[in-house]
C-alpha cells in the first residue's frame, strides 16, 4: 500500500469569478497555542501554500476564509 500524507490548511482567501468559478488560496495551518494535532502537522509541513480553481458549486461551502481543511495526498500511477 502506498504511503499517504495528510496536510492541514487554512483557507486564506476566496475569489469569486464572473463565470461562476472560484479561486481558493490555502496556506499550511499553524496556530498558537498548538493542539497536539496541529503540532504534528506543523512539524511535518511547517510551510506551504496551494491555489485551486473550483467550478463545482457543491463544494463551495467547504472553502470559507478562515476555515480549516485537510488535503490528503496519495501517489498517482
Amino acid at each position: 500500500m502506498p504511503m499517504t500524507a495528510r496536510c492541514k490548511f487554512t483557507v486564506e482567501a476566496v475569489t469569486h469569478f464572473a463565470y461562476g468559478g472560484r479561486e481558493v488560496k490555502l496556506a499550511a495551518h499553524y496556530d498558537e497555542p498548538l493542539s497536539k494535532e496541529d503540532r504534528a502537522f506543523s512539524n511535518a509541513t511547517p510551510n506551504g501554500s496551494m491555489t485551486l480553481t473550483i467550478q463545482n458549486a457543491r463544494v463551495f461551502d467547504v472553502f470559507k476564509p478562515g476555515s480549516k481543511v485537510y488535503v490528503d495526498v496519495t501517489p498517482a500511477e
